[in-house]
């Protein structure tokens, strides 16, 4: 009787630890498996329509609202040098010094000479008082490089008594240049660069504007999009013509394009998220996007939107392939060869808990998943 009674208390202690052992295992068995996701770059480029229209609901066309406006700019441009030389006259300054007790005027074209013969007179009327000196501005009398003086030249006045043209006479104390220059005429270059460098000052001018609006509230007048055409150019010179500057002028006409940025984002959206499997998803925020005329119809009021927008893939937390009823009783092996079939995981790695647990656990919320 007492062996027998000894073999059940046994028996229902080996039963108890064996039931403990198994809610132990139950309950604190758990595997970790961080997946990290092949991450993949995508982009979609298209084209859309922009209209006046009433049509909401279509996603080939984002209706729009055109206006138009007139923007008038005006400048002077330098002429380009051309490979050909033309003579011109010399210019500089000379300091003046009258040696008399008497104050001397001498009007403009008075002669200065130099000890080489050449030529040189005074461009104004010009005061030198008496036992005084005076800078004055000089050309030479006949064009050319060869009527060009260095500086530190002693000039006597040829109008005045020759016993006095010590005592009043000129110095150079810087070079006399200018006899040569290269000749200037108005080229097609010149015409474009000048209505370019005009067309640009405009843009600037109304896209500070637009900055200044944006500064201080969400303004839906703000244009979505600018066309510019050159109406008229207006220019006193024409090509060919040998002129040092011109003037040029350019009206400009600007067309606003305003509509719904946003709505042409989900548009873009939609079309990205084509791209990718249903077990991906995008890392918001998505990048880079852009959109920008491609074609303008003015009669129509119609243009064609160039659009852009890239996004990051990641895998997605819902997918089906993370169905945690598909990993339950698993070993690593048969784990890693589960995973390995899709492209959107780049590699796993598993840790099971207690150590000595080599399969998923049978309950699935023992199971966890992180996606790096």
């Amino acid at each position: 009787m007492d062996n027998l009674l000894k073999k059940i208390s046994f028996t229902f202690i080996a039963l108890t630890i064996i039931l403990v052992l198994i809610i132990i295992y139950f309950s604190f068995s758990k595997t970790t498996i961080t997946i990290f996701s092949n991450n993949k770059k995508f982009e979609i480029n298209f084209a859309i329509l922009a209209k006046e229209t009433n049509e909401f609901q279509n996603v080939n066309i984002i209706p729009a609202n055109f206006s138009e406006t007139i923007e008038e700019e005006q400048d002077i441009f330098l002429a380009q040098g051309t490979n050909e030389e033309i003579k011109t006259q010399a210019i500089g300054k000379v300091t003046i010094f009258n040696l008399t007790s008497v104050n001397r005027h001498l009007i403009a074209t008075t002669r200065l000479l130099s000890p080489d013969n050449i030529l040189y007179r005074l461009k104004n009327n010009t005061f030198i008082p008496a036992n005084e000196k005076t800078e004055a501005e000089v050309y030479a009398d006949q064009p050319g490089k060869e009527n060009e003086i260095s500086k530190g030249v002693y000039f006597i006045i040829p109008g005045i008594q020759r016993q006095m043209q010590d005592k009043i006479y000129a110095q150079s104390y810087e070079a006399m240049t200018g006899g040569v220059k290269k000749n200037k005429a108005v080229t097609k270059e010149n015409i474009e660069d000048a209505v370019n460098k005009l067309k640009e000052k405009i843009l600037e001018k109304i896209q500070k504007q637009i900055d200044e609006s944006l500064k201080y509230e969400k303004n839906n007048s703000i244009p979505s999009l600018i066309i510019s055409e050159i109406v008229e150019i207006k220019k006193d010179a024409e090509i060919g013509e040998q002129k040092d500057e011109f003037s040029l002028g350019i009206k400009l006409k600007i067309t606003s394009i305003n509509f719904d940025k946003e709505k042409l984002l989900k548009i873009a959206k939609v079309k990205l998220l084509e791209k990718i499997s249903p077990n991906q998803e995008f890392i918001n925020p998505l990048q880079n996007f852009t959109y920008s005329i491609e074609q303008y119809n003015s009669k129509t009021k119609e243009a064609i939107i160039k659009v852009h927008l890239e996004g990051m893939s990641t895998l997605n937390a819902k997918s089906k392939i993370l169905n945690k009823n598909k990993l339950i009783g698993l070993k690593k092996r048969e784990l890693e060869e589960y995973f390995k079939q899709f492209d959107e995981i780049q590699k796993i790695e598993i840790k099971f808990s207690p150590s000595w647990i080599t399969k998923t656990p049978t309950i699935k919320d023992h199971i966890e998943i992180k996606i790096k």
